[in-house]
């Protein structure tokens, strides 16, 4: 009996001991997993906060580039507008320039109808002109009568008729001169003495109509020429 208790002893020790050593065998394994899963959790928690720094980041960037895109989107409205008004301001000085042209046109036209009715009025004047030079000619061609001649010879006719003749025919020689001269200078271009010497014809002749049309169409080259320097 005593025999079977030793063995029996020995075995239960061996026993308990392995069961310890399993257990702890068991136990240490578990540990590990535990540690190994702690790890995995912290390799993805370092992942996702890694994850979440780039989305970070990323957002930051974006955000940088949405105000950058503002900032263009504001600068361009501006660009707009200012392109607008002076699209806007152009289209008002175009109009206005329209408008002044029409007024241009219109008084020039109304100038050359003026024109055309003083030509008009100076191809009449011309005619009737002509029509007593013709006459006087014809006057002069015709023989004089006997009661002048004796009152020529007696010297009882007058020589006031004569010299009156003499000035008229001088005068219209000057105003003719002045005419040519004037004529002359204007196609020089010098609008301004030309206007001088068809003054000196009405100062002459105040009737004259060919000096007064004159004057009227050099004082509206000079009114051109301004308009064309501003």
């Amino acid at each position: 009996m005593k025999k079977y208790v030793i063995l029996i002893i020995p075995v239960l020790c061996i026993s308990l001991v392995s069961a310890g050593c399993s257990g702890l065998f068991k136990k240490s394994s578990k540990t590990q997993k535990e540690e190994e899963r702690f790890v995995l959790i912290d390799k993805k928690i370092r992942e996702l906060e890694r994850a979440i720094s780039n989305i970070n980041a990323s957002a930051q960037s974006i955000g940088r580039q949405v105000e950058e895109l503002s900032d263009r989107t504001t600068n361009i409205g501006r660009n707009y507008t200012k392109i607008d008004t002076s699209l806007e301001e152009l289209n008002a000085k175009v109009e206005t320039k329209d408008s002044s042209l029409e007024t241009s046109i219109s008084d020039t036209q109304n100038t050359i109808n003026e024109l055309k009715t003083k030509l008009s009025e100076i191809e009449l004047a011309k005619e009737e002109l002509q029509n007593q030079i013709n006459s006087l000619q014809s006057q002069k061609s015709q023989p004089v009568s006997p009661a002048v001649e004796h009152q020529e010879e007696s010297g009882e006719v007058k020589g006031g008729t004569a010299e009156e003749s003499t000035e008229a025919q001088q005068g219209k020689a000057t105003v003719q001169g002045l005419l040519d001269e004037a004529q002359a200078i204007y196609k020089d271009g010098n609008y301004d003495d030309a206007i001088s010497k068809w003054e000196e014809v009405l100062n002459i002749d105040p009737e004259n109509l060919e000096a007064k049309l004159n004057i009227e169409i050099a004082k509206e080259k000079i009114k051109s020429a301004s308009e064309k320097e501003e």
